[in-house]
């Protein structure tokens, strides 16, 4: 069942010649434009770090490292570091239980109250007020462990894990930890897709071109499957074995070969004079001769089956 999200009420401003425009006017633009992409994000993308935000910090060191970059929270709420953080570790001894104390190293995003003014102009006729805010977000160590303080307590997708960190004695026990990070982007997964050439239309004949032929191969376009790169190709022949009559067998083993993102080649080895449950396999009075691949088309129908994995 798909959670249906929280849509904002929108209100969308409009204008006309003469207006008299206010403060609150200007504002309502603002809000409604990053109000939609609040909405656009946690609708069509994962929350969790997209760019950057790298954690530094050996063991032993009293003092951690944030690298610019970039993240999303679970309401859509934009988290960008545009300089490098220093944040100093957190006093403490360790664990109430003894050991080092796990944290949270987080993200979290600001709001308008939470940003100091970084540009502050005089009204016209009365006032001042802050015209620029510079954009950061939250930077914070949370236990995770412990809710009882409302203004630290740790709340899972608003607050953007960065790493986990081991604190004893006021210093790093271990290096961070970034089991805990979440990626807002998709992981990447294989593409996956299969086709098969036609029975009674796919052209056979022998390999090598010159000298005695080892076997049959025959050439599968798999362009429409878009593949971007060289799968891995995986190929059976589909089809009868017996020759007409219900004498002979005509078998072997199947091969890829010259794979590419639009085609591979499907070469079947046939041993020559073999023998099945008293009947012959391969025959060579039939191998290398043009009747034997008419057969392979139009009376055995033998045709390719096949799957590509990319990625």
């Amino acid at each position: 069942m798909t959670i249906p999200l929280a849509i904002p009420d929108l209100v969308r401003p409009a204008f006309f010649d003469g207006q008299r425009l206010e403060a609150e006017d200007l504002t309502a633009v603002y809000e409604f434009h990053r109000s939609r992409r609040w909405l656009h994000n946690r609708a069509l993308h994962g929350w969790g770090i997209a760019s950057g935000l790298a954690v530094g910090g050996a063991k032993g060191a009293a003092v951690l490292t944030v690298s610019p970059g970039y993240a999303l929270d679970c309401e859509g709420h934009d988290v960008v570091l545009a300089e490098p953080a220093e944040l100093a570790v957190p006093p403490v001894a360790g664990a109430p239980g003894g050991g080092p104390l796990e944290l949270y190293l987080t993200a979290s995003y600001a709001t308008d109250d939470d940003l100091a003014a970084s540009e502050v102009r005089a009204g016209v006729c009365e006032g001042t007020g802050a015209v620029r805010r510079a954009e950061a977000p939250r930077l914070r160590f949370q236990n995770p462990r412990d809710p009882s303080d409302p203004a630290t307590r740790f709340r899972r997708g608003l607050d953007v894990v960065l790493a986990s960190v081991q604190v004893e004695r006021c210093r790093l026990a271990r290096a961070p930890s970034t089991a805990e990070r979440r990626d807002a982007r998709p992981a990447a997964q294989p593409f996956v897709a299969a086709g098969g050439t036609a029975p009674g239309a796919t052209p056979w004949q022998y390999f090598p071109a010159a000298g005695a032929p080892l076997g049959v191969e025959t050439r599968v376009d798999t362009s429409a499957a878009g593949f971007r790169s060289t799968p891995a190709y995986a190929a059976q022949v589909a089809g009868a074995r017996a020759l007409p009559g219900g004498g002979a067998l005509v078998d072997g083993f199947a091969a890829v070969a010259q794979p590419s993102a639009t085609a591979f080649t499907l070469q079947v080895m046939l041993p020559r004079d073999l023998s099945a449950a008293g009947r012959p396999v391969n025959p060579s009075s039939l191998l290398a001769t043009p009747a034997l691949l008419a057969m392979l088309q139009s009376q055995l129908r033998w045709s390719v089956s096949w799957i590509g994995v990319e990625g």
